[in-house]
Protein backbone atom coordinates (compact mmCIF):
# COMPACT_ATOMS: atom_id res chain seq x y z
CA UNK A 1 0.00 0.00 0.00
CA UNK A 2 1.43 3.32 -1.05
CA UNK A 3 1.84 5.99 1.64
CA UNK A 4 0.12 9.26 0.82
CA UNK A 5 2.22 12.47 0.65
CA UNK A 6 1.70 14.62 3.77
CA UNK A 7 -0.53 17.65 3.14
CA UNK A 8 1.11 21.12 2.95
CA UNK A 9 0.50 23.70 5.72
CA UNK A 10 -2.29 26.23 5.19
CA UNK A 11 0.03 29.22 4.77
CA UNK A 12 2.07 27.38 2.13
CA UNK A 13 -0.98 26.38 0.14
CA UNK A 14 -2.35 29.94 0.20
CA UNK A 15 0.93 31.89 0.12
CA UNK A 16 0.09 33.82 -3.05
CA UNK A 17 -3.29 34.91 -1.70
CA UNK A 18 -1.78 35.97 1.64
CA UNK A 19 0.92 38.07 -0.05
CA UNK A 20 -1.70 39.71 -2.28
CA UNK A 21 -3.82 40.61 0.78
CA UNK A 22 -0.84 42.13 2.63
CA UNK A 23 0.10 44.18 -0.45
CA UNK A 24 -3.47 45.48 -0.72
CA UNK A 25 -3.51 46.53 2.98
CA UNK A 26 -0.20 48.44 2.55
CA UNK A 27 -1.52 50.18 -0.57
CA UNK A 28 -4.65 51.36 1.25
CA UNK A 29 -2.59 52.54 4.26
CA UNK A 30 -0.24 54.53 2.00
CA UNK A 31 -3.15 56.14 0.17
CA UNK A 32 -4.79 57.17 3.45
CA UNK A 33 -1.49 58.56 4.77
CA UNK A 34 -0.94 60.60 1.61
CA UNK A 35 -4.48 61.99 1.75
CA UNK A 36 -4.07 62.92 5.42
CA UNK A 37 -0.75 64.69 4.74
CA UNK A 38 -2.41 66.74 1.99
CA UNK A 39 -5.17 67.75 4.40
CA UNK A 40 -2.85 69.07 7.12
CA UNK A 41 -0.09 70.65 5.00
CA UNK A 42 0.64 74.27 5.89
CA UNK A 43 -0.59 76.71 3.26
CA UNK A 44 1.32 79.95 2.54
CA UNK A 45 -0.19 83.28 3.63
CA UNK A 46 -1.40 85.85 1.14
CA UNK A 47 -1.49 89.65 1.04
CA UNK A 48 -2.81 92.66 -0.83
CA UNK A 49 -0.69 95.82 -1.25
CA UNK A 50 -2.37 99.22 -0.95
CA UNK A 51 -0.48 102.45 -1.64
CA UNK A 52 -1.52 105.76 -0.07
CA UNK A 53 -1.75 109.06 -1.93
CA UNK A 54 1.80 110.16 -2.94
CA UNK A 55 0.82 113.84 -2.67
CA UNK A 56 0.51 113.79 1.13
CA UNK A 57 3.29 114.53 3.59
CA UNK A 58 6.49 112.60 3.04
CA UNK A 59 5.02 110.62 0.16
CA UNK A 60 3.32 107.30 -0.38
CA UNK A 61 3.18 104.48 2.14
CA UNK A 62 2.72 100.84 1.12
CA UNK A 63 0.43 98.80 3.36
CA UNK A 64 0.34 94.99 3.31
CA UNK A 65 -3.07 93.54 4.21
CA UNK A 66 -2.05 89.97 4.95
CA UNK A 67 -4.23 86.93 5.59
CA UNK A 68 -3.39 83.39 6.67
CA UNK A 69 -6.07 80.75 6.34
CA UNK A 70 -4.39 78.31 8.71
CA UNK A 71 -2.48 80.62 11.06
CA UNK A 72 -2.41 83.94 12.92
CA UNK A 73 -1.82 87.23 11.06
CA UNK A 74 0.28 88.46 14.00
CA UNK A 75 2.80 85.67 13.26
CA UNK A 76 3.42 86.83 9.68
CA UNK A 77 6.73 88.53 8.86
CA UNK A 78 7.21 90.96 5.96
CA UNK A 79 10.16 91.57 3.64
CA UNK A 80 9.87 94.69 1.48
CA UNK A 81 11.81 95.57 -1.65
CA UNK A 82 11.58 98.71 -3.77
CA UNK A 83 13.00 98.73 -7.28
CA UNK A 84 12.73 100.72 -10.49
CA UNK A 85 14.33 103.69 -12.29
CA UNK A 86 17.76 102.99 -10.85
CA UNK A 87 16.67 102.91 -7.20
CA UNK A 88 18.69 100.34 -5.26
CA UNK A 89 16.42 97.64 -3.83
CA UNK A 90 16.12 97.67 -0.05
CA UNK A 91 14.65 95.28 2.47
CA UNK A 92 12.72 95.90 5.67
CA UNK A 93 11.91 92.66 7.46
CA UNK A 94 10.04 91.80 10.64
CA UNK A 95 6.62 91.08 12.09
CA UNK A 96 5.95 94.77 12.85
CA UNK A 97 6.64 96.00 9.31
CA UNK A 98 3.27 95.61 7.61
CA UNK A 99 3.83 99.09 6.16
CA UNK A 100 6.82 100.92 4.68
CA UNK A 101 7.62 104.44 3.42
CA UNK A 102 8.23 104.52 -0.32
CA UNK A 103 10.99 106.67 -1.90
CA UNK A 104 9.93 110.06 -3.30
CA UNK A 105 13.24 111.80 -3.96
CA UNK A 106 13.48 110.55 -7.54
CA UNK A 107 10.90 110.75 -10.31
CA UNK A 108 10.02 107.63 -12.24
CA UNK A 109 8.11 104.37 -12.34
CA UNK A 110 8.63 102.05 -9.38
CA UNK A 111 7.65 98.61 -8.17
CA UNK A 112 7.24 97.74 -4.51
CA UNK A 113 7.35 94.07 -3.57
CA UNK A 114 6.54 92.33 -0.31
CA UNK A 115 7.15 88.74 0.71
CA UNK A 116 4.96 87.48 3.55
CA UNK A 117 6.13 84.46 5.54
CA UNK A 118 4.26 82.51 8.23
CA UNK A 119 5.60 80.57 11.23
CA UNK A 120 5.90 77.45 9.10
CA UNK A 121 8.27 79.29 6.68
CA UNK A 122 5.71 79.27 3.87
CA UNK A 123 5.94 82.45 1.77
CA UNK A 124 4.11 84.32 -0.95
CA UNK A 125 5.23 87.39 -2.88
CA UNK A 126 3.09 90.22 -4.24
CA UNK A 127 3.95 93.49 -5.99
CA UNK A 128 2.38 96.84 -6.88
CA UNK A 129 3.46 99.75 -9.07
CA UNK A 130 3.53 103.46 -8.28
CA UNK A 131 4.75 106.63 -9.98
CA UNK A 132 6.56 109.69 -8.63
CA UNK A 133 6.36 112.84 -10.77
CA UNK A 134 9.17 115.37 -11.10
CA UNK A 135 7.14 117.89 -9.09
CA UNK A 136 6.58 115.41 -6.24
CA UNK A 137 10.28 114.54 -6.17
CA UNK A 138 11.24 118.22 -6.02
CA UNK A 139 8.80 118.89 -3.18
CA UNK A 140 10.07 115.89 -1.24
CA UNK A 141 13.65 117.08 -1.55
CA UNK A 142 12.67 120.53 -0.31
CA UNK A 143 10.55 119.22 2.57
CA UNK A 144 13.44 117.29 4.11
CA UNK A 145 16.76 118.91 3.10
CA UNK A 146 20.01 117.12 3.68
CA UNK A 147 21.36 119.93 5.90
CA UNK A 148 19.89 123.07 7.50
CA UNK A 149 21.94 125.20 5.12
CA UNK A 150 20.06 123.97 2.06
CA UNK A 151 17.87 126.85 0.76
CA UNK A 152 14.13 126.32 0.74
CA UNK A 153 12.46 126.36 -2.70
CA UNK A 154 11.22 129.90 -3.35
CA UNK A 155 7.52 130.52 -3.85
CA UNK A 156 6.86 134.24 -3.35
CA UNK A 157 3.63 134.54 -1.37
CA UNK A 158 2.14 137.95 -0.57
CA UNK A 159 0.81 138.34 2.96
CA UNK A 160 -2.93 138.94 2.93
CA UNK A 161 -5.28 139.98 5.73
CA UNK A 162 -5.87 136.47 7.10
CA UNK A 163 -4.54 135.62 10.57
CA UNK A 164 -3.92 131.94 9.81
CA UNK A 165 -1.86 130.39 6.99
CA UNK A 166 -1.55 126.69 6.06
CA UNK A 167 1.18 125.77 3.59
CA UNK A 168 0.62 123.42 0.69
CA UNK A 169 4.19 123.52 -0.68
CA UNK A 170 7.69 124.75 0.26
CA UNK A 171 7.34 128.51 0.66
CA UNK A 172 9.34 131.72 1.05
CA UNK A 173 7.54 134.69 2.64
CA UNK A 174 8.55 138.34 2.23
CA UNK A 175 7.26 139.71 5.53
CA UNK A 176 6.28 143.31 6.28
CA UNK A 177 3.77 144.23 9.02
CA UNK A 178 1.66 141.15 8.33
CA UNK A 179 -1.60 140.32 10.08
CA UNK A 180 -0.76 136.57 10.03
CA UNK A 181 -0.48 135.20 13.58
CA UNK A 182 -0.39 131.44 12.99
CA UNK A 183 1.39 129.39 10.32
CA UNK A 184 1.14 125.62 9.88
CA UNK A 185 3.76 124.26 7.48
CA UNK A 186 2.37 120.71 7.12
CA UNK A 187 5.98 119.56 7.05
CA UNK A 188 6.95 121.79 4.11
CA UNK A 189 10.06 123.95 4.13
CA UNK A 190 9.46 127.58 5.18
CA UNK A 191 11.75 130.60 4.85
CA UNK A 192 10.71 133.99 6.25
CA UNK A 193 12.59 137.20 5.42
CA UNK A 194 11.19 140.02 7.56
CA UNK A 195 12.06 143.66 8.10
CA UNK A 196 10.30 143.38 11.47
CA UNK A 197 7.87 141.18 13.37
CA UNK A 198 5.85 143.46 15.61
CA UNK A 199 3.01 141.11 16.64
CA UNK A 200 3.09 137.66 18.23
CA UNK A 201 3.63 134.85 15.74
CA UNK A 202 3.35 131.06 16.13
CA UNK A 203 4.84 128.68 13.54
CA UNK A 204 4.11 124.98 13.88
CA UNK A 205 4.77 122.02 11.62
CA UNK A 206 1.51 120.12 12.14
CA UNK A 207 -1.88 120.89 13.60
CA UNK A 208 -2.65 117.36 14.78
CA UNK A 209 -1.55 113.73 14.82
CA UNK A 210 -1.60 111.35 11.89
CA UNK A 211 -4.77 109.36 11.29
CA UNK A 212 -5.59 106.55 13.68
CA UNK A 213 -6.16 103.02 12.40
CA UNK A 214 -9.75 101.97 11.78
CA UNK A 215 -11.48 99.56 14.08
CA UNK A 216 -11.53 95.92 13.08
CA UNK A 217 -14.79 94.41 11.85
CA UNK A 218 -16.91 92.47 14.31
CA UNK A 219 -17.11 88.70 14.02
CA UNK A 220 -20.26 87.09 12.68
CA UNK A 221 -22.79 85.67 15.10
CA UNK A 222 -23.03 81.92 15.57
CA UNK A 223 -26.08 80.18 14.18
CA UNK A 224 -28.83 78.99 16.48
CA UNK A 225 -29.10 75.27 17.08
CA UNK A 226 -31.93 73.22 15.64
CA UNK A 227 -34.19 71.09 17.85
CA UNK A 228 -32.11 69.50 20.63
CA UNK A 229 -28.88 70.85 19.03
CA UNK A 230 -26.19 73.18 20.38
CA UNK A 231 -25.69 76.67 18.93
CA UNK A 232 -22.49 77.28 16.95
CA UNK A 233 -19.66 79.51 18.18
CA UNK A 234 -19.40 83.16 17.18
CA UNK A 235 -16.59 84.18 14.80
CA UNK A 236 -13.57 86.11 16.14
CA UNK A 237 -13.33 89.86 15.53
CA UNK A 238 -10.87 91.20 12.95
CA UNK A 239 -7.62 92.92 13.88
CA UNK A 240 -7.67 96.71 14.15
CA UNK A 241 -5.66 98.58 11.50
CA UNK A 242 -2.31 100.12 12.33
CA UNK A 243 -2.12 103.88 12.78
CA UNK A 244 -0.71 106.11 10.03
CA UNK A 245 2.97 107.05 10.56
CA UNK A 246 3.62 110.67 11.47
CA UNK A 247 5.15 112.90 8.77
CA UNK A 248 8.59 114.43 9.06
CA UNK A 249 8.93 118.20 9.50
CA UNK A 250 10.88 120.27 6.95
CA UNK A 251 13.38 123.07 7.61
CA UNK A 252 12.17 126.40 9.05
CA UNK A 253 14.40 129.47 8.63
CA UNK A 254 13.50 132.95 9.95
CA UNK A 255 15.54 136.11 9.43
CA UNK A 256 14.50 139.43 11.01
CA UNK A 257 16.52 142.54 10.13
CA UNK A 258 15.15 145.07 12.63
CA UNK A 259 14.39 144.85 16.36
CA UNK A 260 11.66 142.34 17.14
CA UNK A 261 9.45 143.32 20.08
CA UNK A 262 6.89 140.52 19.70
CA UNK A 263 6.86 136.91 20.89
CA UNK A 264 8.01 134.34 18.31
CA UNK A 265 7.22 130.68 18.95
CA UNK A 266 8.44 127.97 16.58
CA UNK A 267 7.41 124.34 17.14
CA UNK A 268 8.95 122.39 14.27
CA UNK A 269 7.92 119.02 15.67
CA UNK A 270 7.49 115.76 13.84
CA UNK A 271 3.88 114.73 13.52
CA UNK A 272 2.60 112.38 16.20
CA UNK A 273 2.01 108.85 14.97
CA UNK A 274 -1.56 107.62 14.63
CA UNK A 275 -3.01 105.37 17.29
CA UNK A 276 -3.74 101.76 16.43
CA UNK A 277 -7.36 100.83 15.75
CA UNK A 278 -9.38 98.88 18.28
CA UNK A 279 -9.87 95.20 17.51
CA UNK A 280 -13.29 94.10 16.35
CA UNK A 281 -15.77 92.56 18.76
CA UNK A 282 -16.15 88.81 18.76
CA UNK A 283 -19.43 87.50 17.41
CA UNK A 284 -22.00 86.23 19.91
CA UNK A 285 -22.59 82.52 20.09
CA UNK A 286 -25.76 81.02 18.68
CA UNK A 287 -28.59 79.97 21.02
CA UNK A 288 -29.14 76.31 21.78
CA UNK A 289 -32.16 74.61 20.26
CA UNK A 290 -35.26 73.65 22.25
CA UNK A 291 -35.53 70.12 23.64
CA UNK A 292 -38.14 67.65 22.38
CA UNK A 293 -41.68 67.95 23.70
CA UNK A 294 -42.94 65.78 26.53
CA UNK A 295 -45.23 62.85 25.74
CA UNK A 296 -48.21 62.43 28.05
CA UNK A 297 -49.92 59.07 28.41
CA UNK A 298 -53.49 58.34 29.53
CA UNK A 299 -52.53 57.72 33.15
CA UNK A 300 -49.01 59.23 33.51
CA UNK A 301 -46.24 61.11 31.72
CA UNK A 302 -44.70 58.71 29.22
CA UNK A 303 -41.72 60.93 28.39
CA UNK A 304 -40.72 64.17 30.09
CA UNK A 305 -39.56 67.30 28.29
CA UNK A 306 -36.15 67.02 26.59
CA UNK A 307 -33.05 68.98 27.46
CA UNK A 308 -32.36 72.24 25.60
CA UNK A 309 -29.19 72.50 23.52
CA UNK A 310 -26.09 74.26 24.83
CA UNK A 311 -25.47 77.82 23.65
CA UNK A 312 -22.48 78.43 21.39
CA UNK A 313 -19.37 80.12 22.76
CA UNK A 314 -18.75 83.77 21.92
CA UNK A 315 -15.97 84.58 19.47
CA UNK A 316 -12.74 86.10 20.73
CA UNK A 317 -12.13 89.81 20.23
CA UNK A 318 -9.76 90.94 17.49
CA UNK A 319 -6.26 92.16 18.27
CA UNK A 320 -5.68 95.90 18.51
CA UNK A 321 -3.73 97.59 15.72
CA UNK A 322 -0.17 98.76 16.22
CA UNK A 323 0.51 102.39 17.04
CA UNK A 324 2.50 104.17 14.32
CA UNK A 325 5.90 105.82 14.61
CA UNK A 326 6.10 109.57 15.16
CA UNK A 327 7.70 111.73 12.49
CA UNK A 328 11.13 113.30 12.86
CA UNK A 329 11.47 116.95 13.82
CA UNK A 330 12.87 119.42 11.30
CA UNK A 331 15.87 121.76 11.72
CA UNK A 332 15.32 125.41 12.68
CA UNK A 333 17.48 128.47 11.96
CA UNK A 334 16.66 131.85 13.53
CA UNK A 335 18.61 135.08 12.82
CA UNK A 336 17.54 138.16 14.78
CA UNK A 337 20.08 140.66 13.52
CA UNK A 338 19.05 143.52 15.81
CA UNK A 339 17.60 141.89 18.87
CA UNK A 340 15.53 144.08 21.21
CA UNK A 341 15.67 143.71 24.97
CA UNK A 342 12.09 142.49 25.27
CA UNK A 343 12.38 139.79 22.64
CA UNK A 344 10.67 136.56 23.65
CA UNK A 345 11.76 133.58 21.60
CA UNK A 346 10.89 129.93 22.09
CA UNK A 347 12.05 127.29 19.62
CA UNK A 348 11.46 123.53 19.79
CA UNK A 349 12.28 120.76 17.32
CA UNK A 350 11.02 117.61 19.01
CA UNK A 351 10.24 114.27 17.37
CA UNK A 352 6.60 113.29 17.10
CA UNK A 353 5.12 111.13 19.81
CA UNK A 354 4.59 107.42 19.16
CA UNK A 355 1.06 106.30 18.37
CA UNK A 356 -0.70 104.43 21.14
CA UNK A 357 -1.46 100.73 20.64
CA UNK A 358 -5.04 99.86 19.84
CA UNK A 359 -7.01 97.99 22.46
CA UNK A 360 -8.12 94.44 21.83
CA UNK A 361 -11.75 93.98 20.92
CA UNK A 362 -14.20 92.59 23.48
CA UNK A 363 -15.16 88.95 23.27
CA UNK A 364 -18.61 88.01 22.05
CA UNK A 365 -21.33 86.97 24.49
CA UNK A 366 -22.07 83.27 24.85
CA UNK A 367 -25.27 82.05 23.28
CA UNK A 368 -28.21 81.33 25.56
CA UNK A 369 -29.07 77.74 26.40
CA UNK A 370 -32.04 76.26 24.62
CA UNK A 371 -35.36 75.93 26.39
CA UNK A 372 -36.46 72.56 27.63
CA UNK A 373 -39.14 70.87 25.62
CA UNK A 374 -42.73 71.89 26.13
CA UNK A 375 -44.76 70.03 28.78
CA UNK A 376 -48.42 69.14 28.37
CA UNK A 377 -51.05 66.82 29.79
CA UNK A 378 -49.72 64.90 32.78
CA UNK A 379 -46.13 66.02 32.10
CA UNK A 380 -44.65 68.90 34.06
CA UNK A 381 -41.62 71.15 33.45
CA UNK A 382 -38.40 69.54 34.66
CA UNK A 383 -35.87 72.41 34.57
CA UNK A 384 -33.95 71.01 31.63
CA UNK A 385 -32.89 74.21 29.85
CA UNK A 386 -29.49 74.02 28.15
CA UNK A 387 -26.38 75.73 29.48
CA UNK A 388 -25.32 79.10 28.13
CA UNK A 389 -22.17 79.30 26.00
CA UNK A 390 -18.96 80.80 27.35
CA UNK A 391 -18.12 84.43 26.53
CA UNK A 392 -15.22 84.99 24.15
CA UNK A 393 -11.85 86.26 25.34
CA UNK A 394 -10.83 89.88 24.86
CA UNK A 395 -8.33 90.39 22.05
CA UNK A 396 -4.71 91.41 22.80
CA UNK A 397 -3.61 95.03 22.51
CA UNK A 398 -1.44 96.12 19.61
CA UNK A 399 2.19 97.19 19.92
CA UNK A 400 3.29 100.81 20.42
CA UNK A 401 5.07 102.88 17.80
CA UNK A 402 8.41 104.67 18.20
CA UNK A 403 8.86 108.39 18.88
CA UNK A 404 10.46 110.50 16.15
CA UNK A 405 13.92 112.04 16.48
CA UNK A 406 14.67 115.58 17.68
CA UNK A 407 16.51 117.94 15.34
CA UNK A 408 19.03 120.77 15.58
CA UNK A 409 18.30 124.41 16.40
CA UNK A 410 20.68 127.29 15.61
CA UNK A 411 20.05 130.92 16.57
CA UNK A 412 21.96 134.15 15.98
CA UNK A 413 20.70 136.89 18.30
CA UNK A 414 22.63 140.03 17.55
CA UNK A 415 26.20 139.06 18.35
CA UNK A 416 25.28 135.90 20.22
CA UNK A 417 25.28 132.48 18.61
CA UNK A 418 23.26 129.71 20.25
CA UNK A 419 22.61 126.11 19.34
CA UNK A 420 20.86 123.11 20.78
CA UNK A 421 18.81 120.09 19.96
CA UNK A 422 15.14 119.70 20.77
CA UNK A 423 14.49 122.95 22.71
CA UNK A 424 15.93 126.47 22.96
CA UNK A 425 14.11 129.07 25.08
CA UNK A 426 15.16 132.68 25.67
CA UNK A 427 13.37 135.14 27.98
Amino acid sequence: MQSSEPSKPFWERHLVAILAFIAAVFAVALALSDAASRLIVNQPPDTEIRITDPNTGTGPIALALATDGDGEVKDISYRWEVAGSGVIPKEVAGTNNSQVFLPTNRAGHFTVMVTVTDKGKKSRRRDAKFDITAEQAALAAGARPATPSTPAPVAQVPIAGAERMVLERPTTLKWAHSSVRDITTNGHALLIEADAIDKDLVIRAFAGPAAAGVQGASGQSGTNGGPQQAGSAGQPGREGAAGTPGKHAGVIRVTVNNPMVARLTIANHGQDGGDGGTGGSGGPGGAGGQGHSAQSGMFDCSSGPGYGGTGGDGGSGGAGGHGADGGNAGPVEVRLLAQADDTNLKVTAVGGAAGKPGMGGPGGAGGGGGQEGSASGLCRPAGRSGQSGRPGAMGPSGGPGKAGEDDNITAKLGERNLSGKGTVKLP
